[in-house]
């Protein structure tokens, strides 16, 4: 007796997932859209059900730390989907045959069943191992290719065919000559992001670049062409100059260099206000007295450059683990390519330059023997400090960090912003003040707790939200198809108009692709919420806000036995906004509940699942649960740091 493959079929009515990624922006308008088609046909093929897509532009699978906590908490707390549908292994880790098998393990333990489209492998034993063998080549194909671009950016970097850095410092411009020195063109980076492409003799605008949407929107170099720097803006010059002098001839610091800048109304580098931060990058800057040091630092996750050959990083998995990308290392001075720059040896003034190079050799000195930063600088990780980045200050909006202040034997916790991330001006001074760190962790514990315990009282409030977001958001499966295919003709027009960029023009195509942009946003938004309301029939929204008031209840009971960072990922899905007015040491609270958690089953869900993914649009969408205003904080808490 036989049987059809299709009455058979293991996949039929299973829901489904789709993980879709590209490691660089330039490349989402055709591998995202062709990932996306190839796991459409898979579905259609097996009648599987598709729920979702996640998808991730611009993120390198190379290194370890992933998205998967993401997608189990969605399945512990919303269980909606039963399938993660990849294109094939090189999508989901290029991090070898431990890192892809410790990835497979944690999605079967949460309950969720793993398919590579374009990996077909037997079931069982003999199955995993054909399975670590494809993630063994995924990662040497990572490393091929890292060595041929660091081969080739060496060897341009030998030949003068390309500069020390590939973004030039602030007031400082690039002169595009041909192989036979004439000059072309000059382009210069302004701080929004965008290139104005100028005559190199009249310096006459001939185009303008907008800002960067792919690696096609910019000036392109081409292969024969060489780079030079040169002096850029002379409004920037004249800063550059400024700070220098400041430095080396004043003997200014930081702030106080920042502060008169910004009082001037000076923009910085990043078209914001000038940090200690970025006064120091320009003046221990060797390109300024006319000197460019070329792998100096690298990033590189399996080479970096070096002379005939590229050179291992050789990296752990420990500096990998907790990290988007590697942290940046500094080389040893036998790594280093030290070339004059002629163009630049008069940008400051002979007898500063003097100075500044012998201030920058003392520090290159230090440094000569090479530098790998700490694992994880954040000292505060596992400190008391639960308000860190979550507490802002009325004045300017600057996120606090934790600060020990006071003598040997009585120092105390302060919260207070960090001074080489703060923009210092005369009028703020009074950002250098601090605030006592318990007096405002216990208001902000109590009014959290008191609002969770009285969550009973909101619960008309819950249900009229949970009943306007079930009517506005039916979850139709004909309306989630429309909106989908809505997304995939955006993204195809996005497409479009950057192949024909050349006929629409340049601000035309700028134009109409941040309109497309935000066309296809607001599309994926109604789509998540879409997706979200699905899960809740409209007859169950009394139900639902019994089970979400029992949740908030929950958590309030047991907050004080929350380790530290269940209580800090719980104060960060909570807390909206928590700003002190260093002034008149006023607290303005603000708690909101994210609209996800209408469909979580259990208090858990609080700590893992919003907290794992804070950029989601559908986690964006919050209720207000409370607004506090004018907390007073005793005033005896608030002081002068003593760098101020």
């Amino acid at each position: 007796m036989t049987s059809n493959f299709e009455d058979r079929n293991p996949l039929r009515g299973k829901r489904v997932i789709r993980l879709v990624r590209c490691s660089t922006k330039g490349q989402a308008d055709t591998s995202i859209v062709d990932q996306n088609h190839l796991c459409a046909a898979f579905e259609e093929r097996n009648e599987m059900i598709y729920v979702d897509t996640m998808t991730l532009e611009g993120v390198s699978v190379s290194m370890p730390k992933t998205f998967i906590d993401q997608i189990i908490a969605r399945k512990r707390t919303r269980n909606d989907f039963d399938v993660l549908l990849v294109q094939d292994t090189s999508r989901l880790t290029r991090s070898g045959m431990n890192h892809g098998a410790h990835l497979e393990w944690l999605l079967r333990a949460a309950g969720i069943e793993i398919i590579f489209v374009l990996d077909a492998v037997p079931e069982g034993d003999f199955g995993e191992l054909m399975r670590g063998m494809q993630y063994v080549s995924g990662r040497q194909t990572a490393k091929g290719i890292s060595s041929s671009a660091t081969r080739g950016a060496q060897s341009a970097l030998e030949d003068g065919r390309t500069s020390y850095c590939r973004r030039p410092p602030y007031g400082i411009d690039r002169l595009y000559t041909g192989a036979d020195g004439v000059e072309r063109y000059i382009i210069q980076n302004n701080a929004d992001g965008s290139q104005v492409k100028l005559d190199p003799t009249t310096r006459e605008v001939l185009d303008r670049f907008a800002k960067i949407v792919n690696a096609y929107s910019h000036n392109r170099k081409q292969k024969e062409e060489r780079v030079i720097l040169i002096p850029g803006a002379a409004e920037q010059i004249e800063t550059v100059r400024r700070i220098f002098a400041r430095r080396y001839a004043d003997g200014w610091g930081l702030c106080r260099i920042a502060r008169e800048l910004n009082d001037l109304d000076v923009v910085g580098p990043t078209g914001k206000r000038w940090s200690m931060d970025s006064v120091k990058n320009t003046f221990m800057n060797a390109i300024y007295t006319g000197r460019s040091i070329g792998n100096l630092w690298t990033n590189g996750i399996y080479n970096m450059r070096s002379p005939n050959e590229p050179k291992a990083t050789k990296l752990t998995a420990k500096q990998l683990s907790s990290r988007k990308r590697p942290a940046r290392r500094i080389r040893p001075r036998e790594d280093w390519i030290i070339r004059d720059e002629p163009r630049l040896v008069d940008y400051l003034e002979p007898r500063i330059r003097a100075l500044a190079i012998a201030a920058q050799d003392k520090w290159l000195e230090s440094k000569s023997g090479g530098y790998e930063p700490k694992v994880n600088r954040d000292r505060h990780r596992e400190s008391p400090y639960m308000l860190k980045n979550i507490l802002t200050s009325k004045q300017g909006g600057h996120a606090m960090t934790g600060k020990s202040l006071g003598r040997t034997g009585k120092r105390h916790r302060y919260y207070g912003i960090n001074r080489s991330k703060r923009s210092p001006r005369t009028a703020d001074k009074v950002l250098a003040k601090c605030v006592r760190a318990e007096p405002v962790e216990q208001i902000v514990m109590n009014v959290v707790r008191m609002t969770l315990l009285s969550a009973p009282m909101l619960k008309g409030q819950l249900k009229r939200e949970i009943e306007t977001v079930m009517k506005q958001h039916g979850g139709s499966a004909e309306r989630m198809a429309k909106l989908q295919t809505q997304v995939d003709d955006l993204k195809r027009r996005q497409a479009f108009v950057i192949r024909n960029v050349t006929h629409l023009g340049e601000d035309e195509a700028a134009k109409q692709l941040a309109d497309l942009a935000r066309q296809k946003d607001d599309a994926q938004r109604a789509l998540a919420l879409e997706s979200l309301s699905g899960a809740m029939p409209l007859e169950d929204a009394d139900a639902v806000a019994e089970r979400l008031i029992g949740m908030l209840h929950s958590v309030g009971k047991t907050m004080s036995l929350c380790c530290q960072p269940a209580l800090r990922s719980l104060l960060q899905t909570l807390v909206a906004k928590a700003e002190v007015d260093l002034e008149t040491g006023h607290l303005d609270l603000e708690l909101r509940l994210p609209k996800s958690a209408l469909v979580a089953r259990d208090a858990a869900s609080l700590v893992v699942e919003f907290s794992s993914s804070p950029t989601d649009q559908a986690h964006q969408e919050s209720l207000l649960l409370q607004r506090f205003r004018a907390i007073r904080l005793p005033t005896m808490y608030i002081v002068y740091s003593r760098a101020a």
